[in-house]
């Protein structure tokens, strides 16, 4: 009986640290919404506004329908987490930015962000770090290819983008397929 109070409690203080450490860590978030703002009606789609729930849920469809087709298959389809709120996007750790990928754990979506390009650009990411490898896509691959395919591939409409950087990785990655390469096959 000692043994399994024991067991449980450790259990129980694994969690707290595990919610705590999504304190720290904002976009951590992603693996407990619920706890901070978030209702989940279904699986993959959490949501601020539950009365956005039909927009939410085609935006996500749309974009999963949109990368499976035009970019590849996925291994799982990830949580997409609908900000409608500024205080919302904060509570997350979105500063700055109109959606923001967390590996292959979830995708933020800011209340700025609802757009199928944004969130097609998002699932990039995922398709990427499913195809790659997080930390390989985070720390090896050229930022103008990660960067660079995401906007070219999700069909962002901005001509220019709203940042000069970022322009510039879409315009090198366009260079970079106009000289016969295959966007599956990163550079090395």
């Amino acid at each position: 009986m000692r043994r399994y109070l024991l067991g449980t409690l450790a259990i129980l203080l694994l969690a707290l640290l595990g919610l705590q450490s999504c304190e720290a860590i904002k976009p951590g978030r992603v693996f407990a919404p619920e706890h901070f703002g978030m209702t989940c009606p279904e699986a993959g789609l959490c949501l601020e506004d539950p009365g956005r729930l039909p927009e939410a849920k085609a935006l996500r469809l749309q974009a999963l329908r949109f990368v499976q087709s035009e970019i590849g298959p996925l291994k799982k389809a990830p949580r997409v987490l609908f900000c409608s709120t500024e205080a919302c996007s904060q509570n997350f750790g979105m500063a700055g930015t109109k959606a923001y990928a967390v590996g292959t754990h979830g995708i933020l979506i800011h209340p700025d962000g609802w757009q199928e390009y944004i969130l097609r650009h998002e699932m990039i990411h995922h398709w990427q770090s499913e195809t790659f490898g997080t930390a390989h896509v985070a720390h090896r691959l050229p930022k103008w290819y990660v960067e660079g395919m995401a906007y070219e591939l999700s069909g962002d409409p901005r001509q220019p983008l709203p940042r000069a950087d970022i322009e510039q990785y879409r315009m090198q990655f366009r260079a970079w397929l106009a000289a016969g390469n295959d966007w599956r096959v990163p550079p090395t």
